[in-house]
């Protein structure tokens, strides 16, 4: 596939309406969903015992799955070890063919979808009826899964209605209990008549013989029990050692995969049981009980690679896809193959069943690594797929244009003569205005929906030598590393970084040899010039020089401190590594060693967001708390309405003039004031039917709090004002910023503490 077929699809995707407002509802709800169900628990410590258990079983897999096919053929099953997907399906048909099997009622199983299962039941002449409800909807509609765990998320219960009479020849209301009696009442004749069940399991226990499976509705029960022959179908990955181990298993995969406590059934198959085949006169016979056990090369290359050997540490809980934003905004059915979708979904998806499905579908992961931070077997999904991507790069090349981009990016003194060759030349396109929006011939594309950030005037590398440093005692020096981003387009967070470590009494030096991170060339699977910039960047940063290193920007932070993994065999860079990553120091942890650094921010304020709704919780040491909401001072007890729920930012800030007093610091997400203008660099609004004019740019100090950030550059887009109003005295007291005048806020903002 192009890239060019993906992002049709993914326009389609985004252009769906149902599908997004399933997607948004959904993964709205599921983060305080979750949180709920596991109050009380551990979940750090469960999913390494997940792990602890399903990596044994992975490092003993020869000596677990004889034990599993000793004890289940001990208790009267059929055990069939296929090593490729062709030869299960060989065994399924001969199986269906000696019983003389017409119709199969089979329960969720992705491992049968690697087998094209049910389309070849279809040629033989059976019958393979879906009985999931997700899986029965998809079928009807000729579709694949979009979720691994809920198959037809995607769906309304309005085109479940449609669907349904397109089925049933019947009316059909959309409504959801109306539409579960309407499948159980196609289902129940078919359970009562199949000659064979097929299921999917969740977990097999070597240790008894034992397969078992989660299920939320009946069907997957009845599948099992009513027809007289059985067949279970399950890859090696699914193996644990002891009955034991099950239970970590079973505390995180519903809590991840669902936010339950517990599924409805949890049923458990030990051997071949008793099944009723005569019910008049009550005649018991055992059942024809069955497994094959997917044993393919492809699985055994994942469980002998280094990099990706985890893999067999999923649990199938599908939590990667729930908090993912890439999958929020076009599915499963984009970001995933025909069977397994979202971030685990790539990966299973490029070694089982279609390499350039995988390849294609890597480049949607964000790197975010949220997924990372759910995964109920504790995979590192993110840095897989990096690898990933890293690997179809070696194995195929880059694309000629992203290379010579690359390249270019890679050869410093070409690149950033180039960037203050843009700052001049642009001038004709930005016409004055700090957003690039529409970029001419053949660079249209990049502009296509959204704006650009405009290249600064002047870089930081030649502005900082005009900030005057007036530190008296420093504490220690301090190398500012920029990256391209602030040191060539968003240059005032840059000045802002200095002066706030000045302040908190610290010589801030910028060495000039550094260049770009290497971010874009280690996301591209560009490894050549990701280290190529690594040991640019170690050479001239000199940390060993330095008290701290301090990036204000979060990819190149995440980048320089990969550095490490750069130079495993290179003794010299590594221990330049070791030192950038030690002069960093600790990462999203809130402590530091930096004296002076955290006095004006208070850990006493917690904020929480659940179900679109945010929540304050004060703990301040200080003895009084003032609210100051949108520019106005409030007393804690005459918040009588509380605080507002659509928060834009929050800060906790003492008092400048009284160290027992705090100030609680907030901007709403309410509408207020009126953007006009912003041209030739004069910004013109109303505020309470007042008009303002303001030239920022040209006054000696910044006058603008653009999302809590003191600047002089209007930088954004005026479409995602919120807020646009004058700063009140006493927040210029309380933020340090004297020189404001105005503050504004827009819709693309998060929290600061």
């Amino acid at each position: 596939m192009s890239n060019e077929l993906l992002k049709q699809e993914i326009e389609r995707a985004m252009d769906n309406a149902p599908l997004q407002k399933a997607l948004k509802k959904f993964t709205s709800a599921y983060p305080g969903n979750r949180a709920k169900v596991y109050k009380g628990y551990d979940f750090e410590a469960l999913r390494d015992k997940v792990h602890e258990v399903k990596s044994y079983a992975r490092d003993h897999l020869d000596e677990v799955m004889a034990e599993f096919i000793k004890n289940a053929e001990a208790n009267g099953a059929h055990v069939f070890v296929a090593h490729s997907p062709e030869e299960a399906m060989d065994y399924a048909l001969k199986l269906a063919k000696d019983n003389n099997v017409k119709l199969c009622v089979k329960s969720k199983s992705m491992a049968s979808e690697e087998m094209h299962f049910n389309q070849n039941y279809e040629k033989a002449g059976i019958t393979a009826q879906e009985t999931d409800l997700g899986e029965f909807i998809n079928s009807i509609a000729g579709d694949t899964p979009s979720h691994m765990v809920m198959p037809a998320i995607h769906y309304s219960k309005e085109d479940v209605a449609d669907l349904f009479e397109s089925y049933t020849k019947q009316p059909e209301e959309p409504v959801i209990t109306k539409e579960v009696k309407t499948s159980r009442r196609v289902m129940r004749p078919k359970f009562l008549s199949a000659e064979m069940g097929v299921s999917g399991a969740n977990v097999a226990v070597a240790e008894t013989g034992t397969v078992i499976t989660m299920t939320n509705e009946g069907n997957g029960r009845m599948v099992a029990t009513l027809p007289k022959t059985h067949l279970y179908i399950f890859g090696i990955e699914k193996f644990v050692a002891k009955m034991s181990d099950i239970r970590y298993i079973f505390k995180v995969l519903p809590r991840n995969g669902t936010a339950q406590n517990i599924t409805a059934y949890l049923s458990f198959y030990t051997g071949a049981t008793k099944v009723v085949t005569d019910p008049e006169n009550d005649t018991k016979e055992d059942k024809n009980f069955h497994m094959i056990i997917l044993d393919t090369p492809e699985r055994r290359k994942i469980m002998a690679s280094e990099d990706y050997k985890d893999i067999f540490c999923c649990i199938r809980c599908a939590a990667c896809l729930n908090v993912c934003p890439a999958f929020r905004l076009v599915g499963g059915h984009v970001y995933g193959g025909s069977i397994y979708t979202g971030g685990i979904g790539t990966l299973l998806t490029s070694f089982l069943n279609s390499r350039e499905r995988g390849k294609d579908i890597q480049n949607i992961c964000l790197q975010c690594g949220t997924c990372n931070t759910v995964c109920g077997g504790k995979l590192d999904i993110a840095g897989m797929i990096l690898k990933l991507r890293t690997k179809f790069a070696q194995e195929d090349g880059l694309n000629p244009v992203h290379k010579f981009c690359l390249d270019t990016v890679a050869d410093r003194h070409l690149f950033h003569s180039m960037l203050r060759i843009a700052s001049v030349a642009q001038g004709m396109i930005t016409k004055g205005q700090p957003m690039i929006r529409h970029l001419p011939m053949f660079l249209s594309g990049l502009t296509a929906g959204r704006s650009l950030p405009s290249v600064a005037p002047q870089p930081f590398r030649d502005i900082l030598p005009t900030i005057k440093q007036d530190v008296p005692n420093p504490k220690g020096k301090i190398a500012i590393f920029t990256g391209c981003l602030l040191d060539f387009v968003y240059v005032d967070i840059a000045t802002d970084v200095v002066k706030a470590l000045n302040m908190a009494g610290y010589i801030v030096e910028m060495p000039l040899g550094q260049a770009c991170c290497g971010a874009p060339a280690t996301y591209m699977g560009d490894v050549e010039n990701a280290k190529k910039a690594a040991e640019m960047n170690l050479n001239a940063m000199e940390a060993e020089k330095y008290d701290y290193i301090v990036s204000a920007c979060p990819t190149c932070t995440h980048a320089l401190r990969d550095y490490v993994d750069f130079f495993k065999d290179n003794p010299e860079m590594l221990k330049k590594a070791e030192e950038m990553f030690r002069d960093m120091g600790p990462m999203f942890s809130g402590e530091s060693d930096m004296e002076g650094m955290g006095e004006s921010i208070s850990n006493g304020l917690e904020v929480i967001q659940e179900n679109g709704k945010t929540r304050i919780k004060v703990n301040a040491k200080n003895s009084e708390v003032s609210y100051v909401i949108d520019g106005i001072e409030y007393a804690a007890d005459s918040l009588k309405n509380g605080i507002p729920d659509e928060i834009a930012t929050v800060n906790m800030i003492t008092s400048p003039t009284n160290a027992k007093k705090s100030y609680v610091v907030i901007n709403t997400k309410q509408k207020k004031g009126q953007f006009i203008s912003y041209a030739n660099g004069v910004l013109k609004y109303k505020y309470n039917k007042q008009e303002y004019t303001l030239n920022p740019e040209k006054l000696e100090e910044p006058a603008l709090i653009i999302n809590n950030r003191l600047t002089r550059s209007f930088n954004i887009d005026p479409v995602q004002i919120i807020q646009i109003r004058p700063v009140s005295e006493l927040e210029r007291q309380l933020l340090g910023a004297p020189s404001a005048q105005v503050i504004i806020v827009t819709d693309k903002m998060g929290f600061f503490f």
